[in-house]
């Protein structure tokens, strides 16, 4: 039928998770059965009914051997053992419990028709023989022996399945066609599938008539889609569901009539459920047809989220829409290919989660990305805020992200994000406070999912996890530039941003971390006082570093600083010289001009400590803006690189890292730091340790263009201690947000064209004393024309980056 794949190895390169599609090969059939089948494709007369006749429907084996003798040493497997030796408490003898409460009708259970008792009854059945299966249940934390539930399970299969309408159901009670009822088949059906060789033959009949019976709803029912209602109403997770459904028996039902058919439908119903507005008429091609072919609608926003109850963005809801773990493993030990649909918009969705920044307001205080940084969740809005304690689904798409890489744009990598939300599981299940409490759906959400997790991973090391391209959206999100492997560096500067060498040391143990292993310090100058390293290196004669340096074309990289510059200066001069002198000797060489600190702050307006948030935001902001030109810095970055057409200088706004550092600190969200103070060893603004670790990660982020949010540096945090780790973390996303916020270099002008993205109204106040009745800017900040009542001005709007904390409207 062209549906299925040879089981053969899939050869993963070691050092990436990164997979590449491979052949597909379709198995030897019976000719007779497939002409026969094929006949009745073509002529529309397939119906149940034939399916009825072929007397042994075969189904497609699951391949026990492919897990081998497990992950080995593989970190993200280890997390999953670990969460579900915590997290099945009670499980087996909750199970027993609820099977002996049901009532039983001609020694059958009767579990009735509603969610309530199918639904759970399927899953945590599902689970437990998965358990069974891989080695994974522990008796004594489960409550209950494992010949027990073996014995019970067929029993469950045969109750399920004859409980459905197309096998006449328990009495009049029988269950289908309904609201989650495939949800339930595909469930019941994967259980059966696990035990398929202890079920009787009269059994695997009554399963393949429930499975067939509900995938064949959907062959000619068109997906729900909610499209402008996606942000109260989203149809994304039923149609997931379904589709997960078509697909099992797509998968699982071999050579049945309808195989094909299915397969495609399933494509269909996991396309509707991911497909945002710009999908709709895309003419993307996905499993071999335009997009615009197989949308109905769409089921998620533009920003890549959905709303559900009334609540949006919903980051449960969306988990939910996007991700088909069991489907993903249950394809793999079939030997099945799965459907580029399974993944469709799998990147920019989980990028959403990690980097998307939600603004306060409209949405809820502080504001921010759905991660948090301390492993807490943040939730945009008042409704179901308890939700955000599933830590089971967060958990899910961080470990499928690490496998199927679709976290390659994304800030922070999926595989620091698995073992942060798995160590805040295991901290729960182990009575220790975590940022979030934990909640569920079922008592063995937790455990379930840590174990699918763990077979994607064993599957994964085993390399036999069939690959699936991680499509992302109509303009996929553009692959990370290939990174430099290490600079030629010389620091020079004054006391406040290289006293003792602090700059370059510091420096290179972040380079060493971030893996620049041709990272090169070539040397660093402390200037002294005054002016700081312009006038002084130069002037000191060809002869003298750095400028003998930067002559013999040793330097990739010179950092000057100075306290002021004005027009004309010397200063100014000798930034000149060391331009030019780097572009005759290394013409891909940059000049980086340093602003470390906030003028009127510390000793000279009351301390450190006194600086709310919306101060912090005003002095920063009128730094990059309204002092640009008055302190010379940003005009003459602007003029130089114009004169030359490209990019020979930049800026790097260290005092804006510390600014944002400090509204942390002011929301008391950096563990163990309680004043801003704790960044300056003086009133001056000379920086303590804190303080030196966030200039050198900042100017890390400036020089390489890389987050180094992530990074661990052993000689500053001991192992194990979360706290440091948390401090560490708060200065690395601190520099990376004042990197990202304010350019370290103005684009050159061009056409207006260039500038424009997407329009959207904000009305916000830019100057409080001066009318402007019209003012025209870009997405990007730039001001196209202004019309005032006393002069022409123009500023981007830098405070509210500030007063939100941490950049939340920054725009990645």
């Amino acid at each position: 039928m062209g549906a299925v794949t040879a089981r053969a190895t899939v050869k993963v390169a070691a050092e990436c998770d990164c997979q590449k599609m491979r052949p597909r090969m379709t198995r030897p059939t019976n000719s007779f059965l497939r002409t026969l089948v094929t006949y009745f494709l073509l002529s529309g007369a397939v119906t149940t009914s034939l399916a009825q006749e072929i007397k042994a429907q075969k189904i497609r084996p699951l391949d026990w051997s492919m897990l081998g003798d497990g992950p080995g040493n593989d970190e993200l497997a280890a997390v999953c053992t670990s969460v579900m030796a915590h997290s099945q408490n009670g499980m087996g003898k909750a199970w027993l419990e609820r099977i002996a409460k049901t009532k039983r009708v001609n020694g059958l259970l009767d579990f009735g028709d509603s969610e309530s008792h199918i639904r759970p009854t399927a899953t945590s059945s599902r689970t437990l023989a998965l358990a069974l299966r891989l080695g994974h249940y522990r008796a004594d934390k489960a409550g209950a022996n494992a010949s027990e539930i073996e014995m019970l399970l067929p029993l469950v299969v045969r109750s399920l399945a004859k409980d459905h309408k197309a096998n006449g159901g328990l009495g009049d009670r029988a269950w289908g066609d309904q609201w989650q009822s495939a949800m339930w088949a595909a469930q019941t059906a994967q259980l059966a599938w696990i035990i398929w060789d202890r079920l009787t033959t009269d059994d695997h009949k009554l399963v393949v008539a429930m499975l067939a019976h509900e995938a064949d709803r959907f062959l000619k029912k068109a997906p729900p889609t909610s499209n402008a209602a996606s942000v109260n109403d989203t149809k994304g997770e039923e149609n997931a569901w379904n589709a997960s459904c078509i697909m099992t028996a797509s998968i699982m039902l071999i050579n049945h009539p309808h195989e094909k058919a299915w397969r495609e439908r399933a494509i269909v119903y996991y396309l509707n459920a991911v497909a945002t507005p710009q999908d709709v008429n895309s003419k993307r091609v996905v499993d071999g047809k335009p997009l615009s072919e197989r949308l109905v609608g769409y089921c998620i926003t533009a920003d890549y989220a959905v709303g559900n109850h009334g609540a949006y963005p919903h980051p449960g809801y969306t988990a939910s829409s996007y991700l088909d773990t069991r489907m993903l493993f249950f394809s793999a030990l079939a030997g099945v290919q799965p459907p580029e649909a399974i993944l469709y918009n799998a990147t920019p969705i989980y990028r959403m989660f990690v980097d998307h920044q939600w603004t306060a307001p409209p949405y809820m205080k502080p504001g921010g990305s759905i991660y948090k940084d301390d492993g807490g969740i943040y939730w945009p809005t008042k409704k179901e805020k308890q939700r955000a304690g599933r830590y089971y689904k967060w958990f899910s798409q961080d470990v499928l992200a690490a496998t199927y890489c679709f976290d390659a744009a994304c800030s922070t990598k999926a595989t620091h994000w698995a073992k942060l939300h798995g160590q805040v599981m295991i901290d729960a299940f182990n009575g220790k406070p975590t940022p979030t409490k934990l909640e569920s759906y079922s008592k063995n959400a937790f455990f379930k999912n840590a174990l699918s997790c763990y077979l994607i991973r064993t599957l994964h090391v085993n390399k036999h996890l069939v690959p699936v391209r991680a499509l992302a959206t109509e303009k996929p999100v553009a692959p990370a530039a290939a990174k430099s492997k290490g600079k030629r560096v010389f620091f020079t500067g004054h006391s406040f941003f290289i006293l003792d060498g602090y700059m370059a040391k510091k420096f290179d143990l972040i380079a060493k971390a971030a893996g620049k292993e041709k990272h090169e310090l070539v040397g660093w100058r402390y200037s002294g006082s005054r002016s700081g390293a312009v006038d002084k290196w130069w002037e000191k004669g060809a002869d003298q570093e750095p400028r003998k340096s930067v002559a013999a074309g040793k330097v990739d990289i010179l950092t000057v600083c100075t306290y002021w510059m004005k027009k004309g200066s010397e200063q100014e001069r000798c930034v000149r010289n060391f331009v030019k002198l780097m572009q005759e000797s290394s013409p891909d060489g940059l000049v980086y001009l340093i602003t470390t600190k906030i003028p009127y702050d510390g000793k000279y307006e009351g301390g450190w400590d006194v600086r709310t948030k919306a101060e912090l935001g005003k002095l920063s902001g009128s730094i990059d803006e309204t002092h640009r030109h008055a302190n010379h810095h940003g005009a003459l970055v602007d003029e130089i690189n114009k004169a030359c057409g490209k990019t020979v200088i930049k800026a790097v706004p260290l005092y804006y890292g510390q600014a944002l550092m400090r509204a942390q600190i002011i929301d008391g969200k950096v563990p163990g730091v309680k004043k801003q103070s704790e960044i300056y060893s003086d009133t001056m603004g000379h920086v303590s340790e804190l303080g030196q670790r966030l200039n050198a990660y900042t100017v890390f982020a400036a020089i390489y263009g890389e987050s180094p949010v992530g990074l661990h540096i052993p000689q500053w945090e001991k192992s194990g201690d979360t706290v440091l780790r948390a401090q560490g973390l708060s200065l690395q996303k601190a520099a990376w947000a004042a990197v990202q916020a304010v350019p370290v270099t103005r684009k050159l002008e061009g056409p207006s064209g260039a500038f424009l993205g997407k329009p959207r109204m904000e009305v916000q106040p830019l100057f409080e004393t001066i009318r402007h009745p019209n003012v025209v800017v870009t997405l990007k900040g730039t001001v196209l024309a202004t019309l005032g009542d006393e002069k022409l001005l123009a500023r981007r709007h830098l405070p509210a980056l500030i007063e939100n904390n941490l950049g939340n409207s920054v725009r990645r």
